[in-house]
């Protein structure tokens, strides 16, 4: 039996982006010193939305090896509001704001 992998979520193209790269205070090894090699990155995204238009947030972070003591070393994740979710503080509150305090229901948000 073969297990299904999930198919990465892609948010659409057309949205405007910000990267923001999250890099280790130093590129040096903290237990030997010696200058440390990039070895890949992890890319995540999130929805945000900004008053008027919604933009894409690419959290990236660099992973980084040490070829003298074979150490990896890589920043952690910023934390969401929903775990594994999409959204981002300011789409949660768009839409908390207009639910509760604009009396629009989620239906009626969909199409605006």
């Amino acid at each position: 039996m073969t297990r299904l992998r999930r198919v990465p979520r892609a948010l659409p193209a057309h949205l405007p982006r910000e990267t923001i790269v999250h890099t280790p205070a130093s590129c040096n090894c903290p237990e030997c010193g010696t200058q440390m090699r990039k070895l890949g990155e992890d890319i995540s995204e999130m929805l945000d939305y900004i008053p008027g238009y919604f933009k894409v947030l690419r959290h990236v972070r660099p992973k980084f090896s040490c070829s003298h003591c074979a150490r990896v070393i890589q920043l952690p994740a910023p934390s969401r509001p929903i775990d594994r979710g999409l959204p981002a503080p300011g789409l949660l509150a768009q839409v908390i704001v207009s639910k509760y305090g604009d009396h629009c229901q989620p239906y009626r948000q969909q199409g605006s």
